[in-house]
C-alpha cells in the first residue's frame, strides 16, 4: 500500500533527523537502535523495505522520541506523521 510506504519514509525521516542532530556515527546510532552498523546505513538511505513500521517505532523509542498515534473519524481516510 503506498500510503504505508509514506508513513515509513515520514517516520525515518524523523529517525534521521534525531541521529543527525545528535551526531551519531552510523555504528553508535546501531548500538543504540539494536541494529548492526549496515542496517543504519539502509535507513539513512531510506532502504525501508527491510523494516516493519512496527520496528521502526521501536527505534524511535529507543532514540527516546515519544511517538502518539490518534485515531478518529475522517471525511478522507489517511496517515500522517507529525514531527515537533
Amino acid at each position: 500500500m503506498p500510503e504505508d510506504a509514506q508513513v515509513k519514509a515520514a517516520v525515518a525521516r524523523e529517525l534521521n533527523r534525531a541521529i543527525s542532530e545528535r551526531n551519531l556515527s552510523q555504528a553508535q546510532a546501531g548500538k543504540i537502535l539494536g541494529v548492526p552498523q549496515p542496517r543504519v546505513s539502509d535507513l539513512s538511505r531510506t532502504r525501508l523495505g527491510i523494516f516493519s513500521l512496527e520496528k521502526l517505532l521501536e527505534f524511535a523509542n529507543r532514540l527516546g522520541l515519544d511517538v502518539e498515534i490518534r485515531m478518529r473519524p475522517a471525511v478522507k481516510p489517511h496517515i500522517k506523521v507529525f514531527a515537533a
